[in-house]
C-alpha cells in the first residue's frame, strides 16, 4: 500500500508490503514500511516520522508424537525487526527474538521462554528531547542489551483466565525485572471485567543511575444490553506521578451504522510547580509538586441515510 501527502511546500510519502505465508507446519513472513519525514497522515496517525521498518521471522509448528497428551503443538520461532532513518540510513533500533520454547495446550492455554537483544540508539543532538522512561532520564549513546522472559495464559474463552508475564536482564545502562498478571472474567455473555498489575524493579538506570520500582494498576468493564447499546468502563493507577486516569464511554447504535457516543475523560496527577521569569520565556522548578486535574466531556452523534 502506497500513500501521499502534500501542503504545497513539502511532499510526504508512505507505504508498507507484506509477504505472509501460512502452512500446515511452517509460518512466516516478511514486511517493509516506510514514512519519510515530509509525511502528513491527515487522518490517524503515524508511529514515528522518518522511519524505515524491516520485519522478518518465522517459526515450526510440530504436532509430533513425541508430545504428551495436553500438549497440543511445539512451536519454536525467531523474528527480528530493525528501524532505520529513512533520510540518513541509520541504524536507530534493533530487535532479535529467540521464542526456543513454545507449547500450546490442548485447553486453550500456552506456555513459552523467550531471549531478545535490543539495540537502541538515544541521540539527543537529532531528536532535541530527554527521553524519560518509568520516570527516568536516559543517557545519550548506543546501548546493546539481552533481556529473557517467560508468558503463560489460559484459555480466553473460558469465564474465568488469566496471563501472567515475568521478563528479567539488562535495560539500556541498567537492569529492569518487570512482573505482569492479568485476570479476566466473563460471567455472562453481557458482561466482561479485567484487572492487570504490572510491576517494575530497576537498578542503576539513567543519567543518575537510579535505583527504585513502579506500580501499574487498571481495571476494565464492558457492559453489554445487547451489541447495539454498550458502557465501557476503565481505570488506570501509575505510581509515576501518581497518574490515576479515568474513561467511560456510552454507545448507542439507535438505527443501522448510525450512533451517538458520550465519552467522559479524567486524569490527574503530580507535576513539578514552575515559575516564568522576567524574560517571559524561561521557567524554572520551584522544587515542589502540584497536582493537576483534566477533564474532558465529549459527545458525537451520527446518522447515516442509506438509499
Amino acid at each position: 500500500m502506497l500513500s501521499n501527502s502534500s501542503n504545497g511546500k513539502d511532499n510526504g510519502f508512505a507505504g508498507y508490503y507484506q509477504f505472509v505465508h501460512k502452512g500446515i507446519k511452517w509460518i512466516y513472513w516478511l514486511s517493509q514500511s516506510v514514512v519519510n519525514n515530509g509525511f502528513n497522515p491527515e487522518m490517524g496517525f503515524v508511529s514515528r516520522p522518518d522511519v524505515l521498518e524491516s520485519s522478518t521471522g518465522g517459526y515450526w509448528l510440530n504436532r509430533g508424537k513425541w508430545l504428551p497428551s495436553f500438549i497440543r503443538s511445539f512451536e519454536p520461532g525467531v523474528f527480528g525487526v530493525t528501524y532505520h532513518s529513512a533520510t540518513t540510513g541509520k541504524l536507530i533500533e534493533r530487535q532479535v527474538n529467540l521464542n526456543p520454547v513454545w507449547f500450546s495446550l490442548q485447553n486453550g492455554g500456552g506456555i513459552g521462554l523467550f531471549s531478545n537483544h535490543f539495540y537502541q540508539n538515544v541521540d539527543y543532538v537529532t531528536t532535541g528531547d530527554t527521553l524519560t522512561i518509568l520516570g527516568v532520564k536516559l543517557p545519550n549513546g548506543d546501548f546493546n542489551y539481552d533481556r529473557f522472559s517467560i508468558f503463560m495464559n489460559s484459555d480466553a474463552s473460558k469465564k474465568i483466565s488469566f496471563t501472567f508475564s515475568g521478563e528479567i536482564g539488562k535495560y539500556y545502562n541498567g537492569s529492569l525485572n518487570t512482573y505482569g498478571v492479568s485476570l479476566n472474567a466473563a460471567p455472562i455473555p453481557h458482561v466482561s471485567l479485567e484487572a492487570k498489575l504490572t510491576e517494575n524493579y530497576y537498578r542503576d538506570l539513567g543519567i543518575n543511575k537510579e535505583t527504585g520500582n513502579s506500580q501499574l494498576y487498571s481495571i476494565s468493564g464492558r457492559f453489554a444490553y445487547n451489541p447495539r447499546l454498550q458502557l465501557i468502563g476503565f481505570y488506570q493507577k501509575s505510581s509515576i506521578n501518581d497518574l490515576d486516569v479515568w474513561n467511560i464511554r456510552f454507545s448507542w447504535e439507535y438505527k443501522p451504522l448510525s450512533f451517538i457516543y458520550l465519552v467522559f475523560n479524567n486524569r490527574g496527577f503530580n507535576e513539578q510547580q514552575t515559575m516564568l521569569l522576567g524574560d517571559g520565556k524561561t521557567r524554572v522548578s520551584m522544587g515542589t509538586l502540584a497536582r493537576q486535574q483534566e477533564q474532558h466531556v465529549i459527545a458525537k452523534v451520527s446518522y447515516l441515510k442509506q438509499f
